[in-house]
């Protein structure tokens, strides 16, 4: 609309002098209504904070989701660029917002976990490392779990917390033990050309059940 009003070469000095009054905020290439941007920023607030309630182990809300749901028609960079924004904005007062790359989180940067979810994350740690080399499936983890669906929840956050690898599908191994077996691997591969799968079940002791989707995951690695 502005543009449509103001002369081209006389436009962004009207822009500065909005932004110095408080009355428009700039966004990377975007200017937006302050008055707008404030309740943009009510509004994410409201539904990150709903969205952490109803989901307290993950880490905050999904950017693409939080988009869809602000009716945000921009791209995925503009979107970005609101964020920033709308951070700046929270750090001034009220709850802070944090943005990652994946996903905005509303009060603490860290999230706090109820102690039966800590409970059950530890156990899952521990079930894994005790698995080594040969970890038990999903399904026998999520029954010992008993987290019910919620199980994925659990596979992702030790995941983002680097202490879960998913090797391959119904494949979970700890850190700690896949990177020993690499570096078995690694050690193997310093004094022969090549290894077959035949030398890696002997090096590593694991049935065809382990030994496929290992290989397979060192391959793309």
């Amino acid at each position: 609309r502005a543009a449509r009003l103001v002369p081209d070469d006389a436009l962004e000095a009207a822009l500065q002098d909005l932004a110095s009054s408080g009355a428009v905020v700039r966004a990377g290439e975007a200017h937006y209504d302050a008055a707008h941007l404030a309740r943009a920023l009510d509004e994410t607030r409201r539904l990150v904070a709903q969205y952490q309630a109803a989901n307290p182990l993950a880490w905050g809300m999904g950017r693409a989701e939080l988009q869809e749901r602000l009716g945000h028609r921009g791209t995925k960079a503009r979107f970005g660029e609101l964020l920033e924004a709308l951070a700046r904005a929270a750090a001034v007062g009220g709850e802070p917002l944090h943005v990652r790359p994946d996903a905005v989180r509303v009060g603490s940067a860290d999230r706090e976990l109820p102690a039966a979810d800590r409970a059950a994350l530890g156990k899952l740690e521990s079930l894994l490392r005790a698995g080594g080399a040969a970890p038990p499936i999903p399904s026998e983890l999520q029954a010992e779990l008993g987290v019910g669906a919620r199980f994925p929840a659990f596979v992702s956050l030790l995941e983002e917390q680097g202490k879960l690898v998913r090797v391959a599908e119904g494949v979970l191994y700890h850190r700690e033990a896949l990177d020993a077996i690499e570096a078995k691997l690694r050690a193997y591969l310093a004094e022969h050309p090549s290894l077959s799968m035949g030398d890696f079940k002997d090096l590593t002791g694991l049935s065809r059940k382990f030994t496929v989707p290992l290989l397979e995951y060192f391959d793309r690695r």
